[in-house]
């Protein structure tokens, strides 16, 4: 016999399920679970996937960090003196950033999250949460009121707002991870007094910190960055440690997480008598960054030119041989390194280590990273009445003025849908037990119901839900009634307009966007390119500018050619092989480029030129050459060159260079095939130079 419960209930309706935090249901329970509701579709959320799950969206930490929903880079601070060095510091750093928010208008009280060490026997000597409580009272004079533990055992943030300004916690100490969920965009400082190696709970703690109060960029620059003191036994590798957990369990790109981190020396500590100073504004980054590894024994340095051996020095620490390397790590003497390191899983640990230290050298090189600026672009502009005006969607709607007088009345794509399924529930005459099913007989057809509504009635109801900024409200009241007329001519009764209001609404809308549409391409192209006394100007009083810290990216290039000109770390949706690459390393590698972006699309961060319909064209490089222009180059294969899409991306973006004075270039480019003289990419790019 089938029991009445809620999972049979769930089993006959084959529901989709969507699971939240979902990394924590990968165990036999969970997926019993959803074996027993039958479920014909599981959606999964999660910051932390694990290897075998499918993504199918992925949010990637240069697109949160654009929207000013994270705080990016993390500086962190390797302690390898111990604990109480990197308690101190902490506490410093989160005490001089309190004092720099005071200066925000809103209301930021930064907090400490301190990962403890677990209380065990076998360990009395542990830093556990009770001794790390009672250290910073004791040590550094923090009132006890301002200190929650929050653990399995201690429940010290219950019921508590830490958002709140009548709440004084600003230290958390934990052991693990923070109940699922937990969320204080206050948090600002990490410090774990764990090694970092353990990795326990910190993949947790670190995402905590990264939440940007209020989802707002703070005026104050030191209070958009994340901090972490960590205790480390060697320079660099703690940040090893972060970026492993970041790529491994915190779902982050590989490229992203190496950029994450500031090196420590971008942190000034000094001291003054007894007492500490923190100076948290940015110093000058190292041009050589520097990876200490730990060897079996010293690397055989024969056949090393004298400057990688220069790039090099051999120390002994506690009878164990450790390698310190500055700056980039040529082939050869990573070779020589991970040779040394031990056994085979030790050697392929070292060569991940200096991999990635070498693909944050590089990153750290690049324009966007190193201060160098990429000059502003001009924007196509309008004179109208005095005013020079920014061509968008928006002002191209303003300008071109269109009206609805006039306009088409018919509405042909709404259809009243069809009358709802009616369910019929009586007395079965053999059983005395009520049943229920499909009505077949005569219903009452309700659309046919007599009304007192008038047509004028009728567009009076529609007319707040399809109403528009563009729309004098007189014009629209009067399509609105003519559009009603022209439904009640079809044939529609009135009830049968009051009643399916919705879907008519969504119609209207849709013409409504059409007829926009419509009457903006007519008159953008006026606007654009008949150019009447000479009103478009490319103009820098709306200048464009990429900016160093955005590069809200989706995907980045991982091929294995290394870009040395991109003006970002990494070029963004790129492939590695195909004409668009190609055509970027033809770029990349040509003398009169200085530096070149990778445009994204659909985003504020991206150069973009209006198009007559009112839509954009987003180039696919943007270059800023050695001579101050600007080149921006759209790359169209020969079976898309002569598209009407091409087109309106070549018309408008030879007009934007023609009315720039000579500072501005523009190509569309296509293969040596599809061109009209064969020339090839780079060819066509010295002749729109020259």
């Amino acid at each position: 016999r089938v029991k009445h419960s809620v999972v049979n209930i769930m089993r006959r309706l084959n529901p989709i399920v969507m699971v939240d935090e979902a990394h924590n249901g990968r165990n036999d329970n969970g997926e019993d679970v959803l074996r027993r509701v039958g479920a014909s579709c599981v959606i999964e959320f999660t910051a932390t996937p694990t290897q075998d799950m499918n993504v199918l969206y992925h949010v990637s930490a240069a697109q949160l960090k654009a929207e000013d929903m994270i705080k990016l880079p993390i500086v962190l601070q390797e302690h390898t003196r111990g604990w109480e060095d990197a308690v101190r510091d902490a506490v410093l750093t989160r005490q001089k950033l309190e004092a720099l928010a005071a200066n925000e208008a809103d209301y930021v009280r930064p907090i400490m999250l301190l990962q403890a060490e677990a209380d065990h026997k076998d360990k009395p000597q542990a830093m556990t949460v009770d001794k790390l409580k009672a250290h910073l009272i004791a040590a550094h004079g923090i009132a006890a009121g301002e200190i929650a533990l929050a653990t399995g055992e201690y429940k010290g943030l219950a019921g508590i707002d830490l958002m709140s300004r009548s709440c004084g916690i600003r230290f958390v100490i934990t052991v693990q991870a923070l109940r699922e969920g937990w969320d204080c965009p206050f948090a600002y400082v990490l410090c774990s007094v764990q090694q970092i190696a353990s990795r326990s709970g910190i993949e947790q703690l670190l995402g905590r910190v990264l939440r940007m109060p209020y989802a707002a960029r703070r005026s104050v620059p030191e209070l958009n960055l994340a901090y972490a003191h960590v205790v480390s036994p060697h320079v660099s590798a703690a940040a090893h440690e972060l970026v492993q957990l970041m790529v491994g369990k915190m779902g982050y790109n590989a490229l992203e997480a190496n950029q994450f981190f500031q090196p420590p020396a971008q942190l000034e500590m000094g001291q003054t008598g007894d007492e500490f100073s923190l100076d948290l504004k940015p110093q000058p980054a190292p041009a050589l960054p520097v990876i200490e590894l730990a060897l079996a024994s010293a690397p055989d340095l024969t056949g090393l030119s004298a400057e990688e051996c220069a790039s090099l020095e051999v120390k002994t620490v506690n009878e164990t041989t450790v390698v310190r390397l500055r700056g980039e790590v040529s082939e050869a003497v990573l070779a020589a390194v991970v040779k040394r390191s031990g056994n085979k899983a030790a050697q392929l640990m070292a060569q991940e280590k200096l991999v990635r230290h070498n693909q944050q050298v590089r990153s750290l090189q690049t324009p966007s990273l190193n201060g160098t600026a990429f000059a502003p672009l001009p924007q196509l502009c309008v004179w109208q009445q005095g005013d020079l005006v920014l061509l968008e969607r928006e002002s191209l709607s303003e300008l071109v003025q269109w009206s609805l007088h006039g306009a088409d009345a018919s509405l042909p794509a709404f259809n009243a849908p069809t009358q709802d399924k009616v369910l019929e529930l009586d007395i079965d005459g053999a059983s005395q037990k009520m049943r229920y099913g499909v009505s077949y007989a005569q219903q009452i057809e309700l659309n046919d119901v007599p009304s007192d509504a008038s047509d004028v009635d009728i567009a009076y109801r529609m007319e707040p839900y399809v109403a528009e900024n563009d729309i004098p409200p007189a014009e629209l009241a009067g399509y609105l009634l003519r559009v009603v007329q022209g439904l009640l001519a079809r044939g529609f009764k009135p009830t049968a307009l009051l009643r399916n209001h919705y879907p008519l609404v969504q119609a209207l809308k849709a013409r409504l966007k059409l007829l926009r549409e419509q009457a903006i391409a007519a008159g953008g192209q006026a606007i654009l390119f008949a150019d009447a006394a000479g009103a478009v100007h490319a103009s820098f009083d709306y200048a464009f500018t990429f900016e160093a810290s955005k590069y809200p990216a989706s995907s980045f290039y991982e091929g294995a050619y290394r870009f040395s000109k991109h003006y970002f770390a990494v070029p963004a949706d790129l492939k590695s092989t195909g004409e668009e690459f190609d055509c970027a390393v033809t770029i990349d590698t040509h003398p009169k480029v200085k530096h070149w972006i990778r445009n994204l699309v659909r985003t504020p961060f991206a150069f973009r030129l209006p198009t007559e319909s009112g839509h954009y064209a987003y180039p696919d490089f943007v270059c800023e050459l050695m001579d101050g222009r600007h080149l921006v180059v759209e790359y169209k294969g020969g079976h898309l060159r002569d598209g009407t899409d091409a087109k309106h991306k070549e018309a408008v973006g030879r007009l934007w260079a023609a009315k720039s004075g000579g500072r501005c270039l523009f190509l569309m480019a296509t293969d040596a095939g599809s061109h009209a003289k064969n020339l090839s990419v780079v060819q066509q790019i010295d002749a729109v130079i020259a």
